[in-house]
């Protein structure tokens, strides 16, 4: 049977003065994940135990575990658009070390989840991300719009000739939701096109996975006070609901699968 995953997006950006996440999930983006078909009904997706939550250790990992490792970790100012970080400058070794493995343990959990799916039949996971667009600062314009579209598919590691319907489903009904913020500008590899999860994904599972980066703008929150928008959460979290049947039809039909 086709599967359809979401995973924990990570915020993507310069981090400027934006506060910590909070713990009512607000700022950390449309629904913290894409949903997952089960029977035909959704549900969240399993978090790998090796994803560590940033409310309750954050840790000096790069984009999560978004990165391969040798940039995944905050080591020193030029790894951190300048930005003095640590005490003394550079990170200590041993907490660089520890990091480190639990970006390994991350990948470790994923991969055992994720073989139990593909052992059952192709699939398509939801690499959900947040970036910023308010960077010059909370009274400046933001990004132009033509840069940087509501939601930016990432498809820069998917093999196009073979998962192309999909992308396509999911594009459009993504465009086609209706939001109270209006229909969404949604577009491919303008701002991001995905980064070390999914072409890992792809590598791993060859004509097996189909992993899509989506970057959400943070049109739903203030990026310089951290408050958000509700209503407009609910919004993206419905919207990625309602692209779960059009992205499965696509892969059913794609790869010659009943039901």
């Amino acid at each position: 049977m086709p599967r359809h995953l979401g995973l924990p997006h990570h915020c993507h950006g310069h981090p400027h003065r934006s506060p910590a996440p909070r713990r009512d999930g607000g700022p950390d983006g449309p629904g913290r994940a894409g949903p997952t078909a089960r029977g035909g009904s959704l549900h969240p997706p399993d978090r790998p135990a090796g994803a560590r939550s940033r409310r309750r250790e954050p840790l000096p990992l790069r984009d999560g575990p978004d990165r391969p490792p040798e940039k995944a970790v905050y080591r020193r100012p030029e790894d951190c658009w300048g930005l003095e970080v640590w005490r003394g400058g550079e990170l200590p070794a041993d907490v660089a070390k520890r990091s480190l493995e639990q970006h390994e343990a991350f990948y470790r959990d994923l991969a055992e989840r994720l073989d139990e799916v593909a052992a059952r039949g192709p699939f398509v996971l939801y690499d959900v991300h947040s970036y910023n667009h308010r960077r010059d600062g909370a009274e400046a314009d933001p990004s132009p719009l033509q840069d940087n579209p509501d939601i930016n598919v990432g498809t820069g590691s998917v093999d196009r000739d073979l998962w192309g319907d999909v992308v396509e489903a999911f594009m459009t009904s993504a465009a086609a939701a209706e939001t109270s913020q209006g229909r969404l500008d949604v577009r491919e590899n303008v701002r991001f096109k995905g980064a070390h999860l999914t072409a890992w994904v792809h590598e791993r599972y060859p004509g097996r996975a189909c992993a899509l980066a989506l970057e959400f703008k943070k049109t739903f929150m203030d990026e310089w006070t951290g408050e958000f928008d509700a209503g407009q959460v609910a919004d993206l979290s419905q919207l990625l609901a309602a692209t779960q049947e059009p992205v499965l039809t696509a892969l059913r039909s794609g790869h010659g699968l009943d039901g």
